[in-house]
This record gives structure tokens, C-alpha cells and sequence, in this order.
């Protein structure tokens, strides 16, 4: 049970100190740390993907005043798919969606659907790509009452946040492949890790509900009246 609870901690395989906030919300027993150490340090993919050591330039970003407030996107290109991600400024939590193709209309469909879910945002930041600078996806955000914001560029750090993502997305996606895990179940639980040890995790900022995955957890009733 032991192995199959760190497999669980471990599946998003993004580095020891996610796996040790992953598991101060779920387990706990002696000599976990070391444990921990041990599974991270003998993935072969996760040392093959690690991280560069090189310190990055983080961009200053205004938060949010509500979750599902600023959206950043994007389209990015893996393993022979084309994927649009959408990442919430707030909750740091990532939308993925295969693509069969990179028209607006296929991306204008996926957007739909999530406002239908989440409801629409106020302001989306992109890049200066054809399909978010194009005619029809101006009217669809001017139909749809939200704001598109461009990086600019002559300054190309400022989509970092959603570069960010995009780039964690790849390497889970290639550990997943190499190892024929789900890519699903690893995205959940990167949306389910908190963020800091002094924060929730993605999932909980946004939906203001601890999500249920396959570790032991207790899972508390939401303060507001129950419906009857």
C-alpha cells in the first residue's frame, strides 16, 4: 500500500517539494520524506525533464480579484498534437485541449464549452497570434462581454505566466508517455498539489472545493446551507 500511495503522491512528477506539500494534505508516516526522496530521485524521466537550474526572471503580475477573472492562453505543439491551454491567473489552474486543427472556430467551440462550465471571464491575455488577433475572435469577445489583452512584442517575457505552464504541461506529458502513465491522473493531481504551504491548491482556488482523487483524504461538507 505504501508503494501505491507514493506512486499516487509521485504522479504528476513534478520534483520532491510538490510531492512533500501533496502529501501534508493527504499522509503521513515516519519516514515519509525519505521516501519521497527515494521515488523522486529514481524516476528516470523526471531526471531526464528535470528543470534547468538557471534562475528565471519572473514577471510581476497583478492578481486577479476573483477567480475565472484574467485568463492566459495559448496554442502549443507536442508530440504530433496540437494542444490550446488556458491557465486562470488566480487559481494557477490549467485548462488542456487537443486540437484537430488551429482554426478560431475550433478554439472559439473550446471556449464555449468552458464558459458554459465556469461562466466568462473579464479579460483574456494571448499573444499576438493570427487566431486571437483575427476579425472573428474579436467579435466573440465582444459578443461574449470579456477583453483580449496582448503581450507585447517587444516584450516577450510578458506571457511568461502561461510560457510557464505550457512547459510544465510538456514534461508531464513526456514522463507520462515514457512511463505509460495516464496524463489525465497527472494533471489532476497537479491541480490538486497546493500551490505553497501557506496556500490551496489550484482545484480549491477555483472551485472552492477539495477535490477527491485516489489518496486517503478527508473530504469536508462546503460551509454554505446544504440543499434539501
Amino acid at each position: 500500500m505504501v508503494i501505491a500511495i507514493l506512486q499516487q503522491i509521485h504522479s504528476d512528477h513534478q520534483g520532491m517539494e510538490k510531492c512533500k506539500l501533496r502529501m501534508k494534505s493527504t499522509v503521513y508516516w515516519p519516514g515519509v520524506y525519505k521516501d519521497i526522496r527515494n521515488i523522486v530521485t529514481a524516476c528516470q524521466p523526471c531526471q531526464k525533464y528535470q528543470r534547468s537550474q538557471q534562475r528565471e526572471l519572473m514577471m510581476v503580475t497583478e492578481v486577479p480579484p476573483r477567480p475565472w477573472h484574467t485568463l492566459g492562453t495559448d496554442l502549443f505543439f507536442h508530440d504530433k498534437t496540437w494542444y490550446l491551454i488556458i491557465a486562470d491567473y488566480y487559481s494557477k489552474f490549467p485548462f488542456i485541449c487537443k486540437l484537430d486543427n488551429l482554426t478560431v472556430s475550433t478554439i472559439t467551440r473550446v471556449l464555449r464549452v468552458l464558459f458554459a462550465e465556469q461562466g466568462v471571464l473579464n479579460v483574456i491575455i494571448c499573444d499576438n497570434g493570427t487566431q486571437f488577433t483575427s476579425s472573428q475572435f474579436r467579435a466573440f469577445a465582444q459578443q461574449n462581454g470579456f477583453r483580449i489583452q496582448t503581450s507585447s512584442p517587444h516584450y516577450p517575457r510578458g506571457h511568461g505566466f502561461i510560457e510557464r505552464h505550457i512547459q510544465t504541461v510538456k514534461r508531464i506529458l513526456s514522463k507520462c508517455r515514457e512511463l505509460g502513465d495516464d496524463p489525465n491522473l497527472a494533471l489532476l493531481c497537479l491541480r490538486t498539489t497546493p500551490l505553497k504551504s501557506n496556500l490551496a491548491s489550484p482545484a480549491e482556488l477555483l472551485n472552492r472545493r477539495k477535490y477527491k482523487t485516489a489518496l486517503p483524504s478527508i473530504i469536508h461538507p462546503p460551509p454554505d446551507r446544504a440543499i434539501r
